[in-house]
């Protein structure tokens, strides 16, 4: 039971990971049942651990849900095996086309926009052994591959289209692919050895997002054991597979891949907009855009929703638009089914008379209904699983439909010949099928989100009933190329049977928060290697949190550079001397002339290319690492919580040593705010490097041995001498700071200038007040008796914004010495965020403040602040000499 479970068919068989839970479910199911309740439990406990441990891998942690997700051993290596496979064949040089065969295939698609063109010269030229196209819905993929199949074509390739639906298979036909088959009847003909593939072999898989994992696997181990080329086709971001997947998504973020990017499906502006917003997960703005062009339909009642949009397909229907109705569960699409026949038979549309319809399994059909077959019949009718038509003839008799394809565009060019006729008898309309397969044939007016992943419809009508989740509602809002109008209900999600009797006080939500529910719900299948682990960081210390800050910000160093102008440049550049060849072949013009800007045109081609490729490999890996961002901004949020929750606590309950270093907190509300900074900028330096006890660290103490060295020797730098200023003098702006004028390191709030303060005095010695705007030398901070004083510069500006400077906790009392301020910049309204440093370069004072005010437990004299760094015009703007008093 327990090997079942680790298999393929077990909890890995629909997804790449699971919980302990879902391990307790799938147990519950297989043991019979217990003597009582509280021993089946124990004995479930006990084979769930088992299993844990002996057959699954820890793959992903969520540590704020206590949460851990699990893999079987089977499924990730299968994973690693197929994704060191793909990225082993990255510089295989197989496929390579020519120029020339490139040049001719864009010349007989004349059509083709320059993103397509751009992604057929990728997909062809870059000798990938597995090569990849990404494009949203509606923006032309199909129409690339198809363009490809033809240029393999002309070198001489054997081109084999696969699709996971027998629809998108024959939409490949359509495209010019002569042989193209569903994935499960290519893995059975390659296995079988009805087929096999060479090193001349080109494989191109459409709608690649919907194929699982594992059938994935044996594809790529066909094509790398016989050293063919694979082209994957899809969209990661539409509906993946029913099995457990995300293969395509794993190959996209370490391999990169071409990407169009025009849509040529919707008309409407703003809907290509809205459609890029879901995509994104931009909630708001999306339903904000939906709402603003009334698109959605919100009723308070499940029936009034039901008539209301049964009324609007009537309405189009009527009018000859080519109409659908989407739901996301079979039972709601059987019941729009029903009741769209039922409105048509009432309008006189359809023969009502039992005698007149034919009965399969348990739907009855009338001559006109629209139909769609369930069961692939390719070679045999040339139906499709997916073919749409209109029944034409029946006979009750023989048991037999006649129908004709393509009366409506999304059937176009798919399955048989558009218009063409086809008899579907008995053998088919009555064949036995695996529990839970489609309906061999079922009416056509209402569809689910999965089968029309690839249509394309005049107007389609989304009923939303809160359990979709982001890819399906993108997936049904861009089926469409006029109209989209979704539909919901105002009140709480639908409940399991099993609770109807259950008093239901839940409240009930307004339709457009809904609408935004199903949009934030992501449920992309991914990679059980690409799992990731959530960390909960209250439970980390602040070390390790700094830390953490630290790699992560190691990590993002390591994403490639931007090279976006030089590909647009380069582009430009193909895109000249392609026009030049195209001028030179129109004029008549060969030989030694002709035969050099083509070869210039390739150059540049090959030059554009390959910075596409490094493009591309950037996009990937942002994507790849796109929760580095939010796990630095986490670590952020989180750093800030606790330097003010650390603020706050000191605030209340503050160190004896700290009381006795800067006194209690003052009752001015500016001294206030000068005292936390202080304090909070000691304390937060003691915690980081872990100081226990009050006094320097040993680096802080070397430095200042030094830099007593450096004076004592004269080697240490000149300080130039500033006119001097009062302190309540008018800067360049008038007493006010202006940013434009402080200097370029101030703005960048951490420059390379630091301004320096020398701190000196004679013990017992009360400094008197030195005359005002004369230079007095270097900066005098003493205290009256002999200890060291506290001092906090405060510089304001215009508005809130204030820069703090805060002295070290001690300054020697007998010898000078050259000290580094700390400058941080903040708002009037929030706490100062200091850094962890015993030593912190600050940037240029700023010009024209209005003043600086200076908190100290003891009097102390402040004559003169210099800065080297600043220009003549901004000098002086701290010069001069005021006494301070005790606060």
């Amino acid at each position: 039971m327990l090997g079942e479970l680790a298999g393929p068919e077990g909890l890995t068989g629909q997804a790449s990971t699971f919980a302990r839970r879902d391990v307790v479910d799938h147990l519950a199911r297989r043991l019979p049942v217990g003597t009582s309740a509280s021993t089946t439990l124990e004995e479930l406990e006990a084979l769930a651990d088992r299993f844990l441990a002996e057959r699954a891998v820890v793959v992903a942690r969520d540590e704020q849900l206590a949460e851990v997700r699990y893999s079987t051993p089977e499924l990730v290596a299968l994973e690693q095996r197929m994704l060191d496979s793909a990225t082993a064949r990255a510089d295989a040089g197989c496929g390579v086309v020519a120029p020339e065969h490139l040049r001719a295939t864009l010349e007989a698609f004349p059509t083709m926009a320059q993103d397509q063109a751009d992604a057929l010269a990728d997909l062809t030229r870059s000798g990938a052994g597995v090569s990849l196209l990404v494009g949203e819905a509606g923006y032309g993929k199909t129409f690339v591959a198809g363009a490809a199949g033809h240029m393999y074509g002309l070198q001489g390739h054997r081109l084999i289209g696969t699709a996971p639906t027998g629809l998108a298979a024959t939409g490949l036909a359509s495209e010019g692919f002569t042989d193209a088959r569903t994935v499960d009847r290519l893995l059975a003909d390659l296995e079988q050895r009805r087929d096999r593939l060479d090193a001349k072999t080109v494989l191109l898989v459409d709608e690649a997002g919907m194929v699982g994992t594992r059938k994935f696997a044996r594809l790529l181990d066909e094509a790398n054991r016989a050293e063919a080329k694979v082209i994957l086709v899809g969209d990661d971001r539409q509906l993946s597979s029913i099995d457990a997947g995300g293969g395509f998504r794993g190959l996209r973020l370490r391999l990169g891949a071409s990407e169009l990017t025009q849509n040529r499906r919707q008309q409407a502006q703003w809907e290509q907009q809205a459609l890029e917003l879901v995509r994104r997960f931009e909630v708001e703005e999306a339903v904000g855009l939906y709402r603003e062009h009334d698109r959605v339909v919100v009723a308070e009642t499940r029936d009034e929703l039901t008539r209301g949009l049964l009324d609007d397909w009537q309405q189009a229907f009527q009018q000859g638009e080519d109409v659908v109705i989407l739901a996301h569960r079979r039972e709601d699409v059987g019941r729009f089914n029903l009741a769209c026949q039922q409105m048509r038979a009432n309008a006189g549309e359809l023969d009502s008379d039992p005698e007149a319809r034919l009965q399969v399994a348990d739907r009855t059909f009338a001559v006109g209904d629209r139909v769609v077959c369930g069961k692939n019949a390719l070679k045999r009718l040339g139906v499709a699983n997916g073919t749409r038509g209109t029944v034409v003839t029946l006979d009750r008799e023989a048991r037999s439909l006649t129908i004709q394809i393509g009366d409506n565009t999304d059937a176009r060019g798919r399955g048989a010949t558009e218009g063409e006729r086809v008899t579907l008898p008995a053998s088919y309309l009555d064949g036995k099928g695996r529990p839970g397969a489609p309906r061999r044939v079922d009416l056509a007016y209402a569809t689910t989100g999965h089968k029309s992943q690839g249509l394309t419809k005049w107007t389609s009508l989304p009923f939303v009933s809160g359990r979709e989740d982001a890819q399906w509602l993108y997936v049904v809002l861009s089926r469409a190329k006029h109209l989209t109008r979704i539909y919901t209900v105002t009140g709480p999600e639908e409940r399991p049977p099993e609770l109807a009797e259950v008093p239901d006080t839940r409240r009930a939500p307004d339709g457009y928060e809904r609408l935004a529910t199903v949009m934030g719900r992501d449920r992309a299948e991914q990679l059980a290697t690409d799992a990731r682990r959530l960390v909960d960081l209250r439970a980390m210390s602040t070390r390790e949190l700094r830390a953490e800050r630290d790699r992560l910000d190691a990590a993002m160093d390591q994403a490639p550079r931007d090279r976006r102008h030089e590909a647009e440049r380069a582009a430009k550049r193909h895109a000249e001397r392609e026009q030049r060849v195209r001028e030179l072949k129109a004029a008549g013009v060969e030989g030694p002339e002709l035969a050099t800007v083509i070869k210039l045109a390739d150059q540049a081609g090959e030059q554009a290319r390959q910075l596409r490729r490094h493009q591309q490999q950037r996009a990937a890996w942002l994507e790849t690492n796109a929760e580095l961002v939010a796990q630095r901004r986490a670590v952020m949020q989180e750093l800030g919580w606790r330097h003010r929750a650390d603020a706050r606590a000191i605030e209340l309950d503050p160190p004896d040593e700290l009381v006795a270093a800067f006194g209690p907190m003052p009752t001015e509300r500016r001294a206030q705010a000068a005292w936390r900074a202080a304090v909070s900028q000691v304390d937060g330096y003691r915690r980081a490097w872990g100081i226990e006890r009050p006094g320097l660290a040993k680096h802080e103490e070397r430095s200042e041995r030094e830099e007593e060295r450096k004076e004592h020797a004269g080697t240490a730098p000149s300080r130039i001498a500033r006119p001097a200023r009062p302190v309540g003098a008018a800067g360049p702006s008038g007493g006010r700071l202006d940013a434009s004028a402080a200097p370029c390191a101030l703005r960048n709030c951490w420059g390379r200038s630091r301004p320096r303060i020398f701190a000196s005095g004679a013990p017992g010695r009360r400094p008197g007040p030195p005359s005002s705007g004369t230079a007095r030398g270097p900066t005098a901070a003493t205290a009256a008796s002999g200890r060291p004083a506290r001092v906090c510069y405060r510089a304001t500006r215009t508005g809130q914004e204030a820069w703090w400077m805060t002295l070290p906790a001690t300054l020697p009392s007998t010898a000078p010495a050259t000290l580094d301020l700390p400058l941080l910049p903040m708002t009037m309204r929030s706490a100062p965020t200091l850094a962890a440093a015993s030593t912190i370069a600050c940037p240029s004072w700023p010009s024209g403040a209005s003043g600086i005010s200076v908190l100290a437990r003891r009097p102390c004299a402040v004559s003169r602040l210099t800065n080297a760094a600043m220009d003549a015009s901004t000098s002086g703007a701290h010069s001069g000499s005021q006494v301070l008093a005790p606060v």
